[in-house]
């Protein structure tokens, strides 16, 4: 089975394209069988101000209390999974809710005592994705589960251990058209080039993260990533007629 996997990142969750879902249900025909991740968005930190939560980070990562925790994890499971399942089953009847926390797709491993109930996934099942894939396209949320208990994981992070294990490309639909410098988007950017790309304050400070984070992915065995525009139209489409869109890493 040739898989790819599709993080949506929070900040396009409700800005996607119309035919974002139809396209990635069309890549069954093809022979690939998609497999989707996703975070919380909008509606967890406004469901965290509602509840008077501040944000506390411990070296860029945010701590999470037991509370914090509960909300991200209702938000997360109840509302958002729940609305991009039911927007993507609109178009095709294959779309199904999972999470690490009630289906054995992945393990979690606690990062530390500071961070509180922040994890890191690992031991990704691939068995299990290749019966689920058979059948449907997974929504991945981003909740796992470690001795019984719920835990918060990164979306990005989550997305590149999927792909790793199952060696397939991954897209990662954002709100911005790709890598820029000054302006520009830098449609292909190879391995060898990262560093020196990082280091050299051509491109955003926020950027430089998840630049480092494709790195370890691709070394890991991530066939490629793509930083694309979320919000174009056939994005996904172009993609596979190799037209340029957005940022190739390979």
């Amino acid at each position: 089975m040739k898989f790819i996997v599709i993080k949506i990142s929070g900040s396009i969750i409700n800005q996607l394209a119309s035919t974002t879902f139809k396209q990635i249900a069309d890549l069954r025909s093809n022979g690939l069988y998609p497999i989707i991740v996703h975070d919380g968005g909008p509606k967890v930190n406004e469901a965290l101000i509602e509840n008077g939560i501040e944000a506390e980070y411990i070296n860029g990562i945010r701590k999470i209390n037991l509370p914090t925790l509960n909300i991200i994890a209702n938000t997360l499971l109840c509302k958002v999974n729940v609305d991009v399942v039911e927007e993507a089953n609109e178009v095709a009847q294959d779309f199904i809710g999972i999470n690490g926390a009630y289906f054995p797709i992945f393990d979690c491993r606690p990062i530390s005592k500071e961070l509180g109930f922040v994890a890191e996934p690992e031991n990704i099942n691939r068995e299990v994705f290749k019966q689920l894939c058979t059948n449907y396209i997974p929504v991945v949320a981003s909740i796992g589960r470690y001795h019984n208990q719920f835990y918060s994981i990164n979306a990005e992070t989550l997305a590149y251990k999927i792909a790793a294990t199952l060696q397939s490309p991954l897209i990662i639909l954002s709100d911005i058209p790709g890598v820029q410098n000054q302006g520009e988007v830098i449609f292909d950017i190879q391995l060898s080039e990262l560093d020196k790309l990082i280091n050299s304050k051509m491109i955003s400070d926020d950027m430089i993260p998840k630049l480092k984070d494709a790195s370890k992915a691709l070394s890991a065995g991530v066939k490629e990533i793509v930083i694309a525009p979320g919000y174009e139209e056939n994005m996904m489409r172009q993609y596979f007629d190799g037209q340029p869109v957005g940022t190739k890493i390979h």
